[in-house]
């Protein structure tokens, strides 16, 4: 860790590869020892700093990228302090910018960085009040769910499912301004699922979108719920507004099943 920290960043480039070779085997071994809860409580912040500033003039060499994503992921996870610490580092804003907003970053390091940004927010109110704010942030992760890759698409509905379950007012508020049919049309994914499952625990989720929608992903979205209504059922007014509409759409629900 001492030797990261002095590293000579302008001149990292310059240094012959054993030499970069020896920093992502220092990387991969702080990596390890982050997975020790005790260890993480004693990251000094200015290796959050010092790798920030790594990644950021390396991003695109993925062999280093790829395993400073893996320290921050480890390094925030379950820890409020380095969540904070992380935020506070700029080191969300280099992963969203060079990672999540890039054409030519591949998916597998995507979704990486996806997993450093949920990690980072997970029951971490202040944090997903941050990230929330920052609207050509959120929609930049959010607009991920469309990837080719289903991994990317996969970890972009965790970052939001645990935004949502920090800030359930604010995310209502935030998907209500989206059209997200292809949030429905991504329900074969684990997190997707869940983020669903979450949205529709939030009084009123339900109706707003249902009424948004047209009537094909109307039918589409009765389907889903058939399937993820539980924690709906806190909230009778979603909860029969939902039966009464499956009444009212029993016919086109049978074909579409029919169909798929």
């Amino acid at each position: 860790m001492d030797y990261i920290l002095k590293l000579n960043i302008p001149q990292l480039s310059l240094f012959p590869k054993n030499y970069k070779d020896y920093l992502i085997n220092l990387l991969e071994s702080l990596t390890t020892e982050l997975q020790n809860p005790e260890f993480r409580k004693n990251v000094p912040i200015e290796l959050f700093t010092q790798l920030t500033l790594i990644l950021e003039c390396f991003y695109m060499d993925f062999d280093i990228s790829t395993w400073i994503l893996r320290v921050f992921r480890n390094a925030v996870a379950n820890s409020s302090r380095n969540q904070k610490i992380f935020f506070q580092s700029t080191g969300l804003d280099v992963v969203i910018d060079k990672f999540v907003e890039s054409q030519v970053i591949p998916g597998s390091i995507q979704a990486l960085a996806l997993q450093v940004i949920g990690n980072s927010i997970v029951q971490n109110s202040e944090n997903s009040k941050i990230l929330m704010s920052n609207t050509s942030q959120l929609t930049s992760i959010v607009n991920l769910l469309q990837h080719k890759e289903d991994k990317v698409a996969d970890y972009a509905a965790m970052v939001g499912m645990n935004l949502t379950h920090c800030q359930p007012h604010l995310m209502l508020q935030y998907i209500l301004s989206l059209h997200i049919e292809y949030l429905v049309d991504q329900v074969n994914l684990e997190f997707v699922v869940l983020w669903l499952e979450s949205l529709i625990g939030i009084s009123g989720f339900v109706r707003k979108v249902y009424n948004q929608f047209d009537s094909d992903y109307k039918v589409k979205f009765l389907h889903v719920l058939s399937g993820n209504f539980d924690n709906s059922k806190k909230f009778p007014q979603d909860y029969y507004f939902v039966e009464f509409m499956k009444l009212e759409q029993r016919e086109k629900i049978a074909s579409h099943l029919l169909r798929n």
